[in-house]
């Protein structure tokens, strides 16, 4: 789940973020949460045990700035990524000291946000993509796995086999159903082509129609189904949109 924080301590900014990043999070396929702060303080007093994965924050705040919160946080060693958001566009060049993932110039009232939708995109794409997955093998161990190293699963038997980035590395094999796994899945860009093939979007080059396959970036071809080709097409071309 996306854990999203807000931070500002105007209340009708605040609300108007909030209200935006809803609207434009709900036509996602991807479960979030949104808590929000009126001052730097009251944030860096939960941050540690809500685990944010994202942080929206005004710069310009009176306790504290949203730089000391920055600050904090990167002593802190947090991976939230922090986008700043802010009315004083001389800020932005002393805001890239904290390592921001992205930097919002407030509008004004017909487009309080301008930039949110396009940096909002940036942020999913990442989150998905560096969502580290619990892979248990046939004798329990537990390894973890980032969303992007993984180029597709495959269903054998009873078995799912994790093929990854790594060309040393053999797939990793977990007891499970590629039904449930699809639906799990689904909302970290994967898509089932086949009835045995699982795939991570953001590895398919290209799609072979008269082969009825599919080609990945690293140059591997996996069978295409004509019962889900229209599905994972289009659901391809939905995902190069964003």
């Amino acid at each position: 789940m996306l854990k999203i924080a807000l931070c500002d301590d105007e209340p009708v900014t605040l609300d108007l973020l909030k209200n935006e990043i809803d609207a434009l999070l709900q036509a996602q396929n991807l479960e979030y949460q949104i808590a929000s702060y009126a001052s730097g303080l009251s944030l860096l007093q939960d941050f540690s045990a809500k685990g944010f994965d994202v942080l929206f924050l005004d710069i310009d705040m009176p306790d504290v700035s949203g730089f000391q919160v920055a600050e904090a946080l990167q002593d802190s060693a947090s991976q939230c990524r922090v986008v700043f958001v802010t009315s004083k566009r001389n800020l932005m060049h002393q805001s890239f000291d904290y390592q921001p993932f992205h930097f919002i110039c407030k509008g004004d009232s017909s487009d309080p946000f301008p930039d949110l939708k396009r940096i909002l995109s940036k942020l999913l794409r990442f989150y998905r993509q560096n969502y580290l997955l619990q892979v248990h093998d046939a004798i329990r161990r537990v390894f973890v796995l980032p969303v992007k190293d993984i180029y597709y699963i495959k269903s054998t038997g009873h078995y799912l086999y994790y093929h990854q980035k790594s060309p040393t590395r053999e797939p990793l094999r977990e007891r499970g159903q590629i039904r449930e796994k699809a639906r799990e899945l689904s909302q970290y860009d994967f898509i089932r082509i086949h009835k045995q093939y699982l795939v991570n979007l953001y590895h398919i080059l290209h799609f072979d129609h008269v082969g009825h396959k599919i080609i990945l970036t690293n140059q591997e071809e996996l069978p295409l189904s004509q019962k889900k080709k229209e599905a994972a097409v289009g659901r391809y071309l939905q995902f190069r949109r964003r």
